[in-house]
């Protein structure tokens, strides 16, 4: 894997995207990630608090499931995630940011 993946608070599985997709943090460069079989790897979320922003222009919802598309591909997974999000503008364009993938199972 390279690169970023894409990643969005979603209505459902296969719903409708709610606010921004995630900015990318340019903190790591990006570079290659093979996996071993049984190896894993990650990409950190970062969430902003939606209520942090004047809610007339947030218009805050309660979001259930995040839609990921892994780098490079055009295949979408869905997972379980519950969090307030802002469907308004706001600064830097989302209320997610994430990383670029690493090798292992956490970090930054």
């Amino acid at each position: 894997m390279f690169g970023y993946p894409g990643v969005s608070f979603v209505t459902g599985i296969s719903g409708s995207q709610l606010g921004g997709a995630a900015v990318r943090n340019p903190t790591f460069a990006p570079h290659s990630v093979t996996l071993s079989p049984g190896a894993t790897a990650h990409a950190s979320l970062q969430v902003v608090v939606a209520q942090n922003y004047p809610p007339a222009t947030c218009r805050p919802v309660t979001a259930h499931w995040l839609r990921i598309y892994p780098p490079g591909q055009f295949g979408s997974l869905y997972i379980s995630f519950t969090a307030v999000t802002c469907t308004g503008p706001v600064a830097g364009g989302s209320t997610l940011g994430i990383y670029v993938v690493r090798p292992g199972p956490t970090g930054p």
